[in-house]
């Protein structure tokens, strides 16, 4: 039934998507006991208190020069969680229009992110100010779902997939270097796909019904066809920096839903449970 997640749990009924306009309190080890990367026992679940099994709600604060990045990401749906929280938020991706514009209150430029020369300039103009960054590279020459196609990639370009993995690496490498960020950030690509043969298995595995709790009981999915909550599954992995804090689960029970029936510019959409429940255990230690 309505909240109840995937292991029988009863979620919680209020809405979860407020956003509290004042400085937040909260201490890095109040976030790290909330957020933690082990899940709680079942018996451990039912002694909690409604307090506690419910999630933080994200805090508008002044954040200063701080700004959060997003690569290769069109809908921007990934940093709406941080905009809320008062970051500035800047996506880059190949379909955006030239120069700058602004999508739902989110800066996004036009940027091809296959060049080095592009993620340098990126790093270097936002050295010391990114706190967080997200990416979503493009998962066509690596996913299983593209697999009916690697046999001509393969007769026109024996090694795309090995260039395809290698330009994941480098911008994992290069994620991990720098300043500030301190290991907040995460790759996404599908965990069904090849990348794990090159970079190894992610560190994370989940599907969007794994945080749909983290979402309004009325809440209605942006895009016409996907089911509301992110009740749906889609096995996704995440290869993360060091300091990354993965979410506490809320999970919703997933309807019958293929997302491969839907188009891939949208079924690559980034869930929005998951995007909110990312942000609330992050953003306080940014």
């Amino acid at each position: 039934g309505e909240g109840e997640g995937e292991g029988g749990f009863e979620g919680e009924d209020e809405d979860e998507g407020a956003v509290v306009p004042a400085k937040s309190t909260v201490s890095q080890e109040s976030v790290e006991g909330e957020y933690s990367n082990s899940q709680p026992t079942i018996c451990g679940y039912f002694q909690a208190s409604k307090a506690d099994r419910k999630p933080l709600s994200i805090v508008r604060a002044d954040r200063g020069d701080k700004v959060v990045l997003s690569l290769y990401d069109h809908s921007t749906l990934a940093l709406q969680p941080w905009r809320e929280a008062g970051f500035t938020c800047f996506a880059f991706d190949s379909k955006h229009p030239e120069g700058e514009t602004v999508k739902h209150g989110v800066h996004c430029r036009r940027a091809d992110l296959f060049d080095e020369a592009t993620l340098r300039g990126i790093e270097e103009e936002f050295r010391g100010r990114a706190v967080f960054v997200s990416a979503f590279p493009p998962c066509t020459d690596l996913s299983c779902a593209g697999a009916q196609h690697w046999p001509a990639k393969a007769k026109a370009d024996p090694n795309f997939m090995n260039e395809a993995a290698g330009r994941i690496r480098r911008l994992r490498d290069r994620l991990r270097r720098w300043e500030r960020l301190a290991g907040r950030f995460y790759i996404e690509n599908p965990e069904t796909g090849q990348l794990k043969a090159y970079l190894g298995h992610p560190e994370h595995k989940f599907d969007p019904c794994d945080f749909g709790l983290y979402l309004t009981k009325n809440d209605t999915h942006p895009v016409k066809g996907f089911p509301p909550r992110d009740r749906y599954r889609k096995k996704t992995g995440l290869w993360v920096g060091g300091d990354f804090r993965f979410p506490k689960r809320r999970a919703v029970k997933a309807q019958a839903f293929s997302v491969q029936d839907m188009a891939q510019h949208e079924r690559s959409h980034t869930p929005r449970g998951f995007a909110r429940a990312v942000c609330l255990a992050n953003y306080e230690l940014a």
